[in-house]
């Protein structure tokens, strides 16, 4: 569980990263997000090589071809970032290759650590397509606060990369939890094949359920709105300071859904 989290919060910095307005961030930042990014990336390494059991002589190549990849990516979103904002270009590719390539590490790793369902195909799709959503959240909260932070000093920067960031998570928070209900929902009524086992288990897993629900969605939520309408009359500093909460609401929320998705068999 430990590689999928930290290389899908890798994934969803690096992607959101090639969306940003490079053009009216400083570079410094750029550079410390690639940094951290690629940290989470080296810890994921250090986790599959302490944790090897998933990994047979056949498997143990493609993670690490699949992690050396998204490494040397975000290296080179790293080293160009001096120069983004004259040229984004070649940053943005740097950026949108690491992202792709973490997530298939995560998804990929997810599969064959035994967190995502192994029976019932619709159960499997939706656990992925509710772990890329959650590289969404992870990566806007994350880089939202980071890029809270850098006001303090590069105090030239527009606003407007921070709106963008702030606009984003509140939407990622809302497809997020939408998808939830929705998956939910479906399997509630029926839609997905016999609901009884795993609707019976994910109950009994109440306190992880309720805090993945309640704390991971809800109150995630109500932050998201929070930072945005602080961002809305450029109070920088007291978004940055909801965001250090929301940022801790998230990895909780996406963490608990991790382990309820491999507890429960079912995929949101």
């Amino acid at each position: 569980m430990g590689v999928t989290f930290l290389t899908t919060l890798a994934a969803g910095m690096m992607g959101l990263l090639a969306v940003c307005p490079v053009r009216q961030i400083a570079w410094r930042y750029l550079r410390t997000a690639t940094t951290i990014a690629l940290a989470l990336q080296a810890l994921a390494s250090a986790w599959l090589i302490m944790a090897p059991s998933p990994l047979s002589a056949g498997n143990r190549w493609p993670a690490m071809v699949l992690l050396g990849m998204g490494a040397a990516a975000t290296v080179a979103a790293a080293a160009l970032s001096p120069a983004a904002e004259p040229r984004p270009g070649p940053f943005r590719v740097a950026s949108a290759v690491a992202g792709a390539t973490e997530l298939a590490m995560a998804l990929w790793w997810g599969r064959l650590d035994g967190l995502w369902p192994r029976s019932g195909q619709a159960f499997l799709w939706t656990a992925m397509v509710g772990q890329t959503l959650g590289a969404l959240v992870l990566g806007s909260v994350t880089l939202a606060w980071l890029l809270g932070h850098a006001y303090l000093t590069a105090t030239h920067m527009s606003i407007a990369p921070l709106r963008r960031l702030s606009d984003f998570f509140l939407l990622a928070v809302v497809v997020r939890t939408s998808f939830v209900v929705l998956a939910l929902g479906t399997v509630w009524a029926g839609l997905a094949g016999d609901a009884a086992a795993p609707l019976g288990r994910l109950a009994s897993q109440w306190i992880i359920s309720s805090l993945r629900f309640s704390v991971g969605l809800i109150v995630l939520g109500v932050f998201a709105y929070m930072v945005r309408d602080c961002v809305r009359v450029r109070n920088t500093q007291s978004a940055t300071g909801i965001l250090y909460f929301a940022s801790v609401t998230a990895y909780v929320g996406e963490l608990s859904n991790q382990y309820l998705v491999q507890q429960t068999g079912l995929g949101f």
